[in-house]
């Protein structure tokens, strides 16, 4: 790959990123001080990376970047509209050779369709809430749901789709987080407890105690990864090996998730894996 197509690709995964983390922000909260120049923000990096995509150097007006504005104007004018208002953008770029044709990729499902009017008004929306707080007006102008929703769909083009992998991310990195804290949340308690009490608890036998009492029963009672004793009680276990109990430590209260649980079994897969002969 030459400098400038490594340059190229850099910037388009910065627009795509940009756009995924300023779409997730306005998802969560459209309604606080500040979210109309995150909504711009989104909007302009999503439709600069679909343009140049599609379309490439249309994104450029003299030396910068369009406007979200200008931006839907080049969609409007090399687009294709099948219905009021949303304008058909192909997944392809326009000047591959023998690449499909605006009607074929519309066919196959190919395309992105790009609410235009509907954006043009969350911009319209977003420049008046803007203006008006600056010079402390009031305005009725609201970013509304049916605006987020035209953004989000805009994910759905093959020089974005980001969204869904950044809440995957978040995910995936929230959820080992959140067990290391219910860990230390469940030491602390053990400690609380005293040992004598400990004792007391720990001689208690959980697997009898709780034995499955039918044949579609799946609890188990399991070692507990916090207080070593084998009174974690769990009544489901994960998806992926059906080997990692989800449920409940009754000693120190230490409480694994469905999203632990996928996590560990996730993890023992790999080193099963690994370990197996070549």
């Amino acid at each position: 790959m030459s400098p400038r197509g490594a340059q190229d690709t850099a910037v388009q995964r910065g627009r795509a990123r940009q756009y995924a983390l300023c779409t997730i922000a306005v998802g969560y909260d459209r309604v606080s001080d500040g979210v109309e120049g995150v909504f711009d923000q989104a909007l302009t990096n999503g439709l600069a990376a679909i343009v140049a995509h599609t379309w490439p150097g249309n994104e450029i007006e003299g030396q910068r970047v369009r406007s979200a504005a200008g931006l839907l104007e080049v969609v409007k004018a090399k687009g294709e509209s099948r219905e009021p208002g949303v304008w058909h953008v192909p997944h392809e770029p326009a000047d591959q050779e023998h690449g499909p044709t605006l009607l074929e990729a519309r066919q196959t499902g190919d395309v992105t369709p790009v609410r235009v009017e509907v954006l043009h008004t969350a911009i319209k929306a977003t420049q008046a809430i803007r203006h008006a707080r600056d010079t402390g007006q009031h305005t009725g102008a609201v970013l509304t749901a049916d605006h987020v929703d035209a953004l989000e769909e805009l994910d759905w083009h093959p020089a974005l789709r980001t969204v869904m992998d950044e809440l995957q991310g978040r995910h995936e990195a929230a959820v080992p987080a959140a067990d290391r804290a219910e860990r230390r949340r469940a030491t602390e308690y053990l400690f609380l407890l005293g040992d004598e009490e400990v004792q007391r608890r720990a001689a208690i036998d959980y697997a009898s105690l709780h034995r499955p009492h039918h044949k579609d029963d799946e609890t188990t009672v399991e070692d507990c990864p916090v207080c070593d004793n084998l009174s974690l009680v769990a009544e489901n276990h994960d998806g992926l090996l059906a080997e990692i109990g989800i449920g409940q430590c009754v000693i120190c209260s230490y409480q694994r998730t469905a999203e632990a649980a996928s996590a560990q079994a996730q993890t023992l897969q790999i080193r099963r894996a690994m370990d197996r002969p070549g």
